[in-house]
């Protein structure tokens, strides 16, 4: 399960933000209470964002 901050609280908490992603667990950005954006590893985005290789 990801973590959840509001833009606030992961300005003051950014070092912790990155420690956090770094060992998996990807972090939820808030406004207001509404999802705005979501941080990951880099592995973990280039896991998503890249062309997987099968026998298509």
């Amino acid at each position: 399960m990801h973590k959840q901050f509001s833009i606030v609280e992961a300005k003051n908490k950014l070092p912790a933000i990155i420690h956090s992603v770094e060992v998996g667990s990807a972090v939820e950005l808030t406004r207001r209470g509404k999802p705005v954006d979501m941080v990951m590893s880099t592995a973990e985005y280039e896991r998503l964002t890249h062309p997987k290789e099968g026998f298509l």
